[in-house]
């Protein structure tokens, strides 16, 4: 909604909205401070989410160390909070067996067809997945 307000000279007006900065793309799930994206725990939280596993079952044996590290109720509302951004073959679904998948091979180093082979059923280029999933590292 845009508001008209009248300007008086001498009159200091603030803003009536003020937009939100972007979120954080970052794939770094668990918000480690050993690595910074790492297969073994950020892109094996990302699958297990998209499987539905929560609580124990989405963090057992897959988070990193640091201090501030989040719980399983936090990754699991950081990872719903960027579903949208997790969606890297651009076809508005977030899926285990497609855009986990290519997320995790991609932080196995993976590019081209070893990224996609059989993860990637809408036909987006590997380049432009790789280039996706390469801006959540940002």
């Amino acid at each position: 909604t845009v508001r008209i307000i009248p300007i008086v000279a001498d009159t200091q007006v603030a803003p009536a909205w003020v937009a939100n900065p972007p979120p954080n793309q970052s794939l770094n799930v668990d918000n480690s401070d050993t690595t910074k994206y790492d297969a073994a725990t950020d892109g094996v939280l990302v699958v297990r989410y998209l499987f539905g596993l929560r609580d124990a079952a989405l963090v057992d044996g897959a988070i990193g160390s640091g201090p501030a590290l989040r719980d399983a109720t936090q990754i699991a509302a950081y990872i719903n909070g960027k579903l949208k951004a997790f969606d890297v073959d651009g076809d508005t679904k977030t899926m285990a067996l497609t855009d986990g998948l290519m997320i995790l091979r991609r932080l196995l180093g993976l590019s081209g067809s070893a990224l996609t082979a059989n993860a990637n059923p809408g036909g987006a280029s590997d380049a432009s997945i790789a280039a996706a999933i390469d801006a959540l590292k940002q």
